[in-house]
């Protein structure tokens, strides 16, 4: 009996690895862009019972998948086997799951009350370095959903379950300190943005017009020699400047001429 080729024996190639042994892939983060929110110190939105997730916080982590997931922050590994429940910090996740603090379309600014600060990048963005992470193609958040651990996390102090982008796309954002959620901001909030962006429609309205008025007194002809006398009586340029420059000779170069 022949002995069959080992490239006809040989297995097709499988699809990616799931687990502590899938490939390592390099992530380059993405400069986010949308509308930032900036509230008055004053203004105070936390909410007791959903506690704001920070670098230092420690998540229990329940690992209800078939395969072993390994997380790493900080130099440190944490693997967590099937059935097993770990004490993993909350950035670690954030890399394997994606920012529950991500909100659509707006980068958030955050000021904890112990003084730190940072920014939370928007849903799409924090999506799209879980594609990076896993190698998924094309965006697609169906396959993201089902390649993505299979974990269960709840805070240290109280117990609160915490849902990921990863388990679900369209979560809402978890409550982020001084920050009001979209479509809710405070009144005083509000007239601040409104004021704002009138007083910058002013400043560029100004700007044009100025523009304008430059381009159309450069623009103007008068004899040469002699400058127009309505340019230099105009009482909004006491320099004379525009007159000056309306009246200046030409230099055509050397007129000496050798015979």
């Amino acid at each position: 009996m022949a002995i069959p080729s080992p490239a006809l024996t040989s297995e097709l190639p499988q699809g990616k690895l799931r687990g502590a042994n899938s490939p390592k892939v390099n992530v380059t983060s993405m400069k986010a862009r949308g509308v930032t929110t900036q509230p008055e110190d004053r203004l105070r939105t936390r909410q007791a019972d959903m506690p704001f997730l920070m670098e230092h916080d420690i998540l229990k982590v329940t690992n209800v998948d078939n395969v072993a997931w390994e997380f790493g922050w900080d130099r440190r590994k944490y693997l967590i086997q099937p059935g097993e429940t770990g004490f993993i910090p909350f950035p670690a996740v954030v890399i394997k799951m994606g920012d529950p603090r991500s909100a659509i379309d707006v980068v958030t600014r955050f000021n904890s009350e112990d003084g730190q600060r940072g920014i939370i990048p928007t849903r799409h963005d924090s999506l799209v370095t879980l594609f990076a992470h896993y190698g998924i193609s094309n965006e697609n958040v169906a396959e993201l959903v089902d390649f993505a651990p299979k974990l269960e996390c709840r805070t240290m102090a109280d117990d609160l379950l915490v849902q990921f982008p990863a388990q679900n796309p369209d979560m809402p954002p978890w409550p982020v300190p001084q920050v009001a959620l979209p479509g809710r901001e405070n009144s005083d909030m509000r007239r601040m943005q409104d004021a704002l962006a009138e007083e910058n429609r002013q400043m560029r309205e100004e700007l044009a017009e100025m523009r304008g008025l430059i381009s159309g007194r450069l623009a103007g002809a008068a004899p040469e020699g002699h400058a127009d006398p309505q340019i230099a009586a105009d009482p909004g340029d006491p320099s004379g400047l525009a007159a000056a420059l309306a009246g200046a000779d030409v230099d055509t170069g050397p007129s000496t001429q050798f015979s």
